[in-house]
């Protein structure tokens, strides 16, 4: 994304001072499950959270918390896991929900922690998300450029037994079959109420991205792949395919 060099300087800075405590962090062990809900911006991470969120025995985080950032120390990201935990436990849940999209970038950092989460992968045909993201930006390349990095990861992650990976279009086509897969991914109990409710932890958010986020993840779900088609222009498209045309292929998209 762009940034300004003094944005960009104080980034980094913060990473290089982590880099060397970070390396010795001990992992911990939670009595509750963390699950960690990652994938790239307008690909429905919002909506696979607030469904998690309805579960009974689900503590969800109301914001993307970003904790695992490099940006901050691994021993900050440590104390979090354990706070969310506590208060998982106190609540008498079973599993906590973070949804983060960009922790997509930060999932060995999590498991260095937390080598025991889940990770729940939410992937969405890269012209529909570049569609939503171009819309968001103003800009294709950054567009582009977004989707490809936030799901890069996919390919070092892929057959890792604790990440799967949900498809966004199988959400909307076949929503309780692919809740009932995501419930035996997590070894939970499937609830009805999962579907069934327009409740989310979002609904807090007065303005931004999330307020938009909350609002669309209250209503029936339903789909809408395939809108690309009356978006973008042949040479977007030609463009899209040229710079993604590996991760189209990984995830199965023709």
């Amino acid at each position: 994304m762009n940034v300004s060099l003094r944005s960009f300087i104080k980034r980094y800075t913060k990473i290089i001072i982590n880099f060397f405590p970070d390396i010795f962090e001990k992992n911990i062990k939670t009595k509750t499950l963390p699950v960690f809900v990652v994938g790239c911006g307008n690909s429905g991470t919002t909506l696979v959270a607030a469904i998690l969120s309805r579960h009974p025995k689900a503590f969800p985080i109301g914001y993307e918390s970003s904790f695992y950032f490099p940006t901050f120390s691994l021993s900050y990201s440590k104390r979090i896991s354990i706070m969310l935990d506590m208060l998982s436990k106190q609540n008498g849940k079973n599993f906590f929900i973070e949804k983060t999209p960009k922790h997509a970038l930060c999932i060995k950092r999590i498991f260095k922690i937390l080598p025991h989460a889940k990770i729940i992968y939410v992937v969405r045909d890269g012209r529909d998300a570049v569609t939503s993201l171009k819309k968001r930006y103003g800009d294709l390349t950054i567009a582009v450029d977004r989707w490809n990095t936030d799901n890069s990861p996919a390919l070092v992650w892929g057959t890792d037994p604790r990440v799967t990976f949900v498809k966004y279009e199988n959400l909307t086509s076949e929503p309780e079959q692919t809740v009932l897969e995501i419930c035996n991914f997590l070894k939970i109990q499937y609830d009805e109420k999962m579907l069934n409710s327009a409740e989310n932890p979002y609904t807090h958010f007065s303005e931004g991205n999330m307020r938009v986020r909350a609002q669309q993840v209250s209503k029936p779900i339903y789909n809408n792949a395939g809108k690309w088609k009356q978006c973008l222009s042949a040479e977007e498209i030609d463009f899209f395919w040229k710079k993604s045309n590996v991760l189209m292929k990984y995830f199965g998209y023709s």
